[in-house]
């Protein structure tokens, strides 16, 4: 059965229930079925590219274009709404010449050899119809991940493998016929793909907030929990954090989806929902490869589950890379290489996640980070995620999180955090691995989430006015170290001194403070005085000092 044959069959099974509802707009499967019909066929009728752009916000004419389209067997490609037409023009070049767009959409005179076709023009008579349109491909989308890199990649997936993943998420998410699925994603995103075609196959309701999700993210968000009950929400945990207990009550399952999901945060939400499960999987393993749902208290970190029926993670000997193999794997990427990515095991075919994994003893993946984010410190390599697993558990605080500036010689981490409760970096040294200490730490008023929603870690070093690809001088780093030797001589050599530990963190004192001076002015030839120390606390700022 196809995909379209699988959305007709559940028309006829549930046509009178309500399939999308929008504000105060609500359409049913059978009138809905209607509108796919009229769509596929205004866009027959007048784009003949096999792929076509989608620049629109959430709202039932989108969908109803997402749809049509597939089921007019061409290939959609949308893309953030948010982008400028610039950036948009970058990335749909190379793929198609024709664009879909809503009423909001602001054309801009450059369109980069791009024609915008408006849905609503589209929709006005007269119409050509084709009645038997020739077969194209079995594409059904093309989504644009920045991975790692920032360069936007293009994957490319099909039918088959949008209708598997979505039957299999069904039924893990508990989505039935009187389900009730919030859209929180764009359709530039691939969480967007199950959230539509998870309901739309099984008789359920798609609820569209529309703009105003991000007009007013949790107001909005409470708003639909007071209208309908068993609602199956996605939602990155660094969002999902700030759900109250009144959104919470209506919610009959939280998925947690796109960051790694703190045991604390786990534990805080642990009870409050029905079914509370952390999903894992990279656009390029088709929106996702394994699932967990969370029935008890973590101590750990918490697992990321078991491979979904139809996908079989192995994990890289040397490196603990989780390896995916499946036949519902992403086709590729359009336009680049993807020798890297996608490899074939005999006839078998796998995809390298780069992210690094382990099996606890009940037979779970815990996700232990990125390949790109481990760092080595005095030759022992460790991945940033474990080690803010470790600061999170150990402050009671889900909301640390670790960014590292290098230079020629040494790995410098720092800690950011959001909390009215300021840490001491002893504190949170003491939580680190011994050969591990931070070079400084900073609390934040908030956590700068990227367009996906998750953790931007680059605006966190922004945050500590950090350059990662500045290296600091070697002259600069001697001197930092001596100034650190000086403090040692005070307060000891077992002390956790970085470029930014507070003095009085320490325990300093007066007289600590004036033993400290008499030794930089020794060292240094200078004339600082008590009050200097006092002003300027940490030994970075005495260094900018003495200059």
């Amino acid at each position: 059965m196809t995909l379209k044959e699988q959305f007709l069959q559940t028309v006829s099974k549930y046509p009178n229930n309500i399939a999308i509802a929008s504000g105060d707009e609500a359409i049913t499967y059978r009138e809905l079925k209607e509108l796919v019909a009229y769509y596929t066929d205004s866009i027959l009728s007048r784009i003949s590219d096999p792929r076509i752009g989608m620049v629109v916000d959430q709202n039932v004419g989108s969908v109803a274009s997402l749809i049509a389209t597939i089921f007019a067997e061409k290939t959609i490609v949308p893309i953030d709404p948010r982008l400028s037409t610039e950036d948009i023009g970058a990335m749909l070049s190379q793929l198609t010449r024709s664009v879909l767009v809503d009423d909001n959409f602001q054309i801009n005179k450059d369109t980069g050899g791009l024609t915008f076709h408006k849905i609503s023009d589209l929709l006005k008579p007269p119409l050509k119809i084709r009645t038997s349109p020739s077969l194209r491909s079995n594409d059904a989308y093309i989504l644009h991940t920045s991975g790692t890199t920032g360069r936007p990649k293009p994957v490319l997936a099909d039918t088959k493998s949008l209708q598997w993943v979505s039957n299999e998420l069904a039924r893990k998410y508990y989505i039935g016929d009187r389900s009730n699925v919030i859209q929180f994603a764009y359709l530039s995103f691939d969480s967007a793909f199950v959230e539509i075609w998870a309901t739309l196959l099984n008789g359920a309701t798609l609820i569209i907030p529309g703009s105003r999700i991000r007009d007013n993210l949790y107001g909005t968000l409470g708003d639909i929990a007071k209208d309908y009950p068993n609602l199956i929400l996605t939602l990155p945990p660094s969002v999902a954090e700030n759900l109250d207990d009144d959104t919470l009550d209506s919610i009959k399952t939280l998925v947690l989806a796109g960051e790694e999901l703190p045991s604390v945060l786990a534990n805080a939400l642990l009870g409050k929902v029905e079914h509370l499960i952390n999903a894992y999987g990279p656009t390029e393993s088709i929106i996702c490869a394994t699932t967990h749902e969370i029935r008890g208290r973590i101590a750990a970190r918490v697992p990321i589950g078991r491979p979904l029926k139809g996908m079989k993670i192995v994990l890289d000997p040397q490196t603990n890379e989780m390896l995916l193999y499946s036949d519902y794997l992403a086709k590729g990427y359009i336009g680049r290489d993807d020798k890297n990515a996608f490899h074939n095991n005999g006839n078998e075919r796998y995809y390298r996640t780069g992210d690094v994994a382990t099996i606890d003893s009940k037979g779970n993946y815990v996700f232990n980070g990125r390949v790109d984010r481990q760092i080595k410190v005095s030759g022992q390599r460790f991945e940033l995620e474990g080690l803010e697993s470790r600061l999170r558990n150990g402050t009671n605080n889900h909301l640390v999180y670790l960014v590292n500036g290098t230079s020629s010689k040494t790995t410098k981490l720092y800690c950011l955090y959001k909390s009215k409760d300021p840490y001491s970096i002893t504190l949170l040294n003491s939580l680190l691995p011994k050969n591990v200490t931070l070079a400084g730490l900073s609390g934040i008023d908030k956590i700068p989430l990227n367009s996906n929603g998750k953790v931007d870690y680059e605006r966190l070093k922004e945050l500590l006015n950090l350059d990662n690809s500045k290296s600091i001088s070697e002259k600069e780093d001697t001197r930092l170290n001596e100034m650190i030797g000086l403090w040692q001589s005070v307060f000891g050599l077992d002390a956790h001194i970085a470029e930014t530990t507070a003095f009085f963190d320490l325990g300093g004192d007066s007289l600590a403070a004036l033993k400290l001076v008499a030794q930089i002015n020794n060292k240094y030839s200078a004339e600082l005085r008590l009050i200097d120390v006092i002003e300027n606390d940490t030994p970075e700022m005495l260094i900018k000092l003495l200059r």
